[in-house]
């Protein structure tokens, strides 16, 4: 069941009828209905299996934990045990509670790991087999609807409660609740326990603003991906998958116009997902903060696909960084008298094994671990750089200047389009595409017949122009505050002009019609 569906328009007004029509504290079964008949829907019952098993065993699994340190602290309190002996308890307990801690992560990336990976692992052994009639047979496995997202969501909650962050929840159905939540399903936010189970339980009555205000930021989302997204999709893969055709100022559009396509089409599913979850009265974390006005590589992480990087943040890079193997690690580099590498050594290891993960979670082929492998080089790279950039703004003067916000903002979003071209094209035609791109750059390129090629005409070549722009000046505007809370306190005719606005912008220029098949958000897939 498509975001962009009357099926998913029908479903979600009925939801919203009968969550509303019920006393609050029955709402959030609502919610657990409506989100096991949207798997239902969406997938085939094997699938249904998968998030079945990933659910029940986290659940059972977290319950364990919190009780094994609910009873600890009981018989703490009840036997008052000698400092040392308490610590000796308290390690023998851990040690309980990680074998339960590593069986869940194990099961659960286990699952993941044999659906996603298996046909790229078997791919890359066929690669060094000779015989054709040797290679090993590709899997036809079913694959589980946003798979990545419920197991990151679900392990996350697991080892917050490992570590005490909170409290296991009791009820296995407000737990499934949290796992399946439909809105989020398919695309995201990866959210944690603390923040969303309070907001699904609640059930909160409903709000006049923040209704008018997810319908409003629904239609935002369809405009990016009704007017942009679908717009500009159909050229870039046209150039992207014939590089030798289109060379030159062609890969240099192509290039950033799959940057373009890849946010108008995931921050759209943004929209709309945090959008349905307002009607229903829930605030998701948001997921991008205008991610391409970013000064440096590593600032445009923090804020594009934010739950996500959190999620490596704190449960890859932070528990690595600091685990024994780098202490020992760094230990050894401190007696070889190399004191400075070892400091270091930890952000490496920690940002490598964050990005080759990355990359792995976007796809299962070798492009995406080059793409995860290019975005760690350059962040280590410019981490080493930082202080030589930093004189450098100094002497320049240039650290409070607009102009030069503006051109790292530029040079960022450049960067960031470079690093793109490792998801689409393998390790060395990137180079080629690149040199390419400096050896023969010619605008006059552009009025050849290859631009007839395209499948835009001359009147969408100048809608998809302004609704970038429209794009790029909404996000100017959101420099001191997000537009959802302007919109709060815009007089009503103007709330409801920018609705109508948007309703008949997307109605008048979207890329929809008899016969056309929105296409799927780019990160449905994961």
């Amino acid at each position: 069941m498509s975001l962009l569906s009357y099926s998913f328009l029908s479903f979600v007004i009925i939801s919203l009828v009968i969550y509303y029509l019920l006393p609050r504290q029955h709402r959030w079964m609502v919610l657990l209905a409506a989100s096991i008949a949207f798997y239902l829907c969406s997938g085939s019952g094997l699938a249904v299996c998968y998030v079945a098993v990933t659910t029940l065993s986290v659940w059972v699994l977290a319950r364990r934990i919190g009780g094994m340190a609910e009873q600890f602290q009981a018989e703490m309190a009840e036997q008052k045990p000698e400092r040392a002996e308490k610590k000796r308890l308290r390690a023998a307990l851990k040690q309980r509670q990680r074998r339960l801690l590593v069986a869940g992560l194990l099961l659960n990336f286990g699952i993941l790991a044999v659906v996603k990976y298996t046909n790229f692992v078997l791919s890359t052994v066929n690669l060094f087999i000779a015989e054709e009639e040797q290679a090993l047979p590709l899997v036809s496995w079913v694959f589980p609807l946003g798979i990545s997202y419920y197991s990151f969501q679900s392990l996350g909650y697991l080892i917050d409660v490992y570590h005490g962050k909170i409290a296991a929840e009791r009820s296995l159905p407000r737990f499934a609740l949290f796992v399946l939540y439909f809105p989020q399903l398919v695309s995201g936010p990866i959210s944690r326990h603390a923040q969303l189970s309070e907001e699904l339980y609640e059930g909160r009555n409903l709000d006049r603003e923040g209704f008018l205000g997810g319908f409003t930021r629904i239609l935002w989302g369809c405009f990016k991906k009704l007017v942009i997204a679908d717009r500009i999709a159909g050229p870039v893969l046209l150039m992207i998958t014939d590089p030798e055709t289109y060379s030159g100022v062609y890969a240099f559009l192509a290039m950033l116009g799959y940057s373009i396509w890849v946010y108008a089409d995931f921050s759209g599913a943004m929209d709309l997902v945090l959008g349905v979850s307002a009607l229903f009265g829930i605030r998701l974390p948001e997921n991008f903060n205008r991610p391409f006005f970013s000064k440096s590589l590593s600032e445009l992480w923090r804020r594009w696909h934010m739950t996500l990087m959190e999620w490596f943040r704190d449960y890859i890079f932070f528990p690595l960084s600091v685990s024994g193997f780098c202490r020992r690690l760094m230990g050894a580099l401190n007696r070889a008298d190399l004191k400075k590498l070892s400091y270091r050594v930890p952000v490496y290891l920690s940002t490598l094994a964050v990005w080759l993960v990355a990359g792995l979670w976007h796809g299962a082929s070798w492009n995406f671990v080059n793409w995860g492998l290019a975005n760690a080089f350059v962040l280590l790279l410019s981490q080493e750089l930082e202080p030589l950039s930093a004189f450098l703004r100094r002497r320049l003067h240039v650290n409070g200047s607009s102009l030069w916000r503006g051109l790292f903002a530029s040079r960022t979003f450049l960067l960031f389009s470079v690093i793109e071209l490792f998801e689409y094209h393998s390790f060395g035609t990137v180079f080629a595409v690149l040199w390419g791109m400096l050896s023969s750059f010619h605008v006059s390129e552009l009025r050849d017949a290859r631009i007839l090629t395209l499948g835009l005409n001359t009147a969408e070549f100048f809608v998809l122009l302004l609704g970038v722009l429209l794009m790029l000046l909404v996000s100017l505007f959101e420099r001191r505050e997000s537009m959802e809370q302007r919109f709060r306190r815009s007089p009503q005719l103007l709330r409801g002009t920018v609705c109508a606005g948007l309703l008949l912008l997307t109605l008048i220029t979207g890329v929809y019609g008899q016969g056309y098949d929105a296409r799927a958000f780019i990160y449905n897939q994961f």
